[in-house]
């Protein structure tokens, strides 16, 4: 609607103008007066109460950007820190050992999009030092991630302006170190420059635990490419080093497979699918940041969408899953599956599901009933005995199995002690049993690492103890970390990334950082300032992160505020 502005009055030629007379001059003014007095004596209230309130907000804020500690996510191992600012050139440069290496080349380039986005005023301030070269070194010149690779790393930053220098022992470790370096550089509107404050600086850092992981549910929604290129980048700047993603599902089986090329005639449609170029392209963009992908294809349950291609992986049109444990096509399939994918994922670990099989469905269709009754077996017995010759496939082709806990419930002497167990139900003694029993366990239960879930809030996942009722170091040193699950049956690509952030910040700290600066109430309050700072400078990267404070994820701001206390 286009609002019309009144026509202006022009007094037409040899019109005569009216006279007022002092009379009523006065009375004008008067009448002006008390107006003025009247307006002034209702609006008062309403100006004070507003100033109390925006008194309040300015008081929550300076509480959400106040901080012992330093604005930085994880909270580094070790560190100590001056009083001095320096000011950071836009002309600076980054040097190192290894120029060859893609994976620092990538961060270097990386680093003057995401810093330097204010206009720049050259320094007039004689007193600043201003940096201008960053050194990194790297001791190994492997640029292969695997499991439990080096991701340590050392900074100084002198407050004299000469040199910062970034140390590490791999050039994964070194890229972290890139990643908390570009933390420390923050704008400054009054100087119209990029600043370090608190230098000099010192850092030693390393992970709490080797595999920290978020899961993507790609089968209930379909996500493309470039979504997930952008998720990529924001996991690297909360140093997540796993995407375990979750590829197909009964409801969709969105990936090429060359070997059984109808199996993708089970995506939601073709223009929901990812080639295998499209699988090798996201496992380079995410080594170049310093994250593994852990492939997962769920069996024998969860597989309905497997027989849109090949009906005959059902046991029957109306028992669906499931797959068909009696016909040696199955295991073809299998086996296919399992030899394309290992060509494109090169992480240890490989997921094989295992959760949540009705076996009932055996038993009732007459082909697969016959079937366990010629080789004497139970329904059980027959998913156990699938759950290890998919386990064995992938140990002979040298990878590691994970499983969802329902096989350790159901059957641990069957399993293989290479195998995982991946914790999702809530039984507190999960943990520690599977780890009595000698099983690597990583750990993603429900109420402390689901994100699909709303209601879990960021202070249930920062106080998520990954061990949790295990008291023998012998047993915690299996539990290899943890995830936070993204299933996918409500997000899509509009809410993904503001229903993953700014809680999986908390998931990101607590497996990052050690012990000393998360356990206990007082840290978790300590790490709430910082919280709400990630959270904005993921807004300020292009992240849509959600309000911090907010009681439901992802549910967008209640009113007018700072992004440092949005709620």
């Amino acid at each position: 609607m286009v609002r019309q502005m009144a026509p202006k009055k022009v007094k037409q030629r040899g019109q005569t103008a009216w006279k007022t007379s002092t009379s009523t001059k006065a009375r004008r003014k008067c009448v002006a007066l008390f107006s003025c007095l009247a307006l002034l004596l209702c609006y008062c209230p309403f100006e004070a109460g507003a100033a109390r309130e925006f008194a309040a907000a300015q008081s929550r804020l300076k509480r959400n950007v106040t901080s012992t500690q330093p604005f930085l996510v994880p909270l580094p191992k070790e560190y100590t820190r001056g009083t001095e600012i320096i000011v950071v050139s836009p002309l600076l440069q980054f040097s190192s050992n290894f120029p060859e290496s893609r994976v620092l080349r990538t961060a270097f380039d990386a680093f003057h999009p995401l810093i330097f986005v204010h206009p720049i005023r050259p320094a007039t301030d004689p007193t600043l030092q201003v940096l201008l070269e960053v050194e990194v070194s790297v001791l190994s010149r492997n640029e292969e991630l695997q499991f439990g690779v080096d991701e340590s790393y050392e900074i100084e930053v002198p407050a004299d302006g000469s040199k910062a220098i970034i140390r590490g022992k791999t050039v994964f470790g070194a890229r972290h170190g890139i990643e908390t370096f570009s933390q420390l550089c923050v704008y400054d509107y009054g100087l119209r420059a990029v600043k370090i404050e608190n230098a000099p600086w010192r850092i030693f850092d390393e992970p709490r635990f080797p595999h920290r992981g978020i899961l993507i549910d790609t089968a209930r929604h379909w996500q493309p490419v470039k979504v997930l290129k952008a998720l990529i980048d924001s996991f690297s700047y909360a140093k997540i080093n796993v995407i375990h993603w979750h590829l197909v599902d009964m409801q969709s089986f969105p990936i090429e497979i060359p070997s059984f090329p109808r199996l993708w005639d089970g995506a939601w449609s073709e223009f929901e699918r990812y080639t295998t170029r499209d699988m090798q392209d996201i496992v380079e963009y995410s080594r170049l940041r310093g994250i593994n992908i852990m492939p997962e294809i769920d069996v024998p349950g969860h597989a309905e969408s497997w027989g849109v291609g090949y009906p005959q992986l059902w046991p029957h049109p109306d028992c669906r899953q499931p797959l068909d444990m009696s016909t040696d096509f199955t295991w073809e399939v299998i086996r296919g599956i399992i030899d394309d994918l290992l060509k494109i994922f090169p992480y240890k670990y490989f997921h094989a599901g295992g959760d949540e099989v009705n076996v009932d469905c055996w038993s009732q269709v007459p082909r697969t009933k016959r079937w366990l009754d010629a080789h004497n077996r139970t329904g059980m017995q027959a998913y156990a005995d699938f759950v290890v010759r998919t386990q064995e496939m992938l140990l002979e082709r040298g990878r590691d199995p994970v499983n969802w806990e329902e096989p350790f419930d159901s059957f641990p002497e069957r399993l293989n002690k290479n195998g995982v167990v991946h914790v999702w139900l809530d039984n507190p003694q999960t943990i520690s049993q599977a780890t009595q029993h000698g099983f690597p366990v990583i750990v993603a239960n429900t109420a402390g690492s689901y994100l699909d879930h709303l209601d879990i809030v960021w202070r249930s996942i920062y106080m998520n103890d990954p061990y949790k009722g295990i008291k023998r170091e012998a047993q915690r040193r299996l539990v290899i970390g943890g995830e936070n699950c993204m299933w996918g049956e409500d997000i899509d690509a509009s809410d993904l990334e503001q229903t993953i952030w700014p809680r999986a910040a908390a998931f990101a700290e607590r497996y990052w950082s050690p012990v000393n600066h998360t356990e206990g109430y007082q840290n978790v309050e300590r790490f709430l300032p910082r919280y709400h700072y990630f959270r904005c400078l993921l807004n300020q990267r292009g992240v849509r992160a959600a309000p911090a404070a907010n009681h439901l994820a992802r549910k967008n701001p209640d009113g007018p505020g700072s992004c440092y206390e949005q709620r």
